[in-house]
């Protein structure tokens, strides 16, 4: 099961989702 890196509310779990995304696209780019 996914868990959010960036968020602790679940509401905001969908924007953490979003931004941890983001973070792997650059972490792959830096590597």
């Amino acid at each position: 099961e996914w868990k959010c890196k960036y968020c602790f509310m679940k509401l905001k779990c969908e924007v953490g989702i979003e931004r941890n995304k983001e973070v792997e696209e650059n972490n792959e780019k830096t590597n």
